[in-house]
């Protein structure tokens, strides 16, 4: 017995070394994931928003690089977004780079909702979940741990809803900025992985769960607006969402297979 309880910790250790599920890894200069997709909610009150990343480095300048996600309504009336850069003012952080994530009114970026937190490690796979409810300072967790970051808010606060009509048409857009209007910038330069945005917000222990490999689809699926594994093998990037909401897949532009060392424990 003792002898099969070492063989099967073995083989555990094993899957965690060697597998994985996958993820896909941007150029930093051409790779680009869009999408655009109508949801029949205005998500007037609550987003969340999940996935996994890796960064090999972070620029030392505000370069508005490393776009890792943005979301922005085609009626432009906002847009939600996690990159790394600073705020032009705003209390001391503020003003150096980190990872922002932010809500903005879409409007020339004249007011938004700003969470600051220091850059996270480079070279290796870290989970992120930011939650935007109202116009209220994103919350934001890493690995699974309520961080602790500074309000960066300029203006007024960030619009709320997010989305003014409904049906509300967002653009996606995964590892760059910009893609919509026809200008990409920001391009990514790392991995991501199982990126998915709910209606709503999540407790601490779903977001912890989420941090341990559970696929997004197994976590409020009633809630999952979008949900795309990006593990780097399928073009167009499928989308795993649930049936009560329009699947629209992710163009894909370039990109490549890379690592993503987690035993995912969820449904497909």
């Amino acid at each position: 017995m003792k002898t099969l309880r070492a063989l099967v910790s073995l083989l555990a250790i094993a899957l965690l070394v060697v597998g994985g599920t996958g993820a896909r890894h941007w150029n930093g200069t051409t790779d680009i994931l869009t999408s655009s997709t109508t949801f029949p909610a205005d998500m007037a009150n609550s987003l969340t928003l999940a996935f996994w990343f890796n960064v090999p480095a972070w620029p030392a300048t505000d370069t508005h690089g490393n776009f890792l996600f943005d979301l922005g309504d085609q009626q432009l009336s906002g847009s939600i977004s996690i990159w790394n850069a600073k705020v032009g003012g705003g209390p001391g952080p503020c003003t150096t780079v980190g990872l922002l994530a932010s809500k903005t009114d879409g409007n020339g970026f004249l007011s938004g909702s700003v969470a600051w937190m220091a850059l996270p490690s480079t070279g290796v796979m870290h989970h992120y979940v930011a939650e935007y409810v109202g116009n209220n300072q994103p919350i934001v967790y890493l690995d699974g741990v309520l961080q602790s970051t500074t309000n960066c808010s300029y203006g007024a606060p960030g619009p709320s809803p997010i989305c003014h009509a409904t049906p509300c048409t967002m653009y996606l857009m995964a590892g760059v900025d910009g893609s919509f209007s026809g200008s990409p910038y920001g391009f990514l330069q790392g991995s991501m992985a199982e990126l998915a945005i709910w209606d709503g917000t999540l407790t601490a222990n779903e977001v912890k769960s989420l941090a341990t490999g559970i696929q997004p689809n197994a976590v409020h699926a009633e809630q999952l607006l979008f949900y795309v594994p990006l593990y780097g093998s399928d073009s167009p990037e499928p989308n795993w969402a649930g049936g009560q909401f329009p699947r629209t897949q992710m163009a894909v532009t370039g990109t490549t297979k890379a690592n993503h060392f987690y035993i995912s424990q969820g449904v497909r």
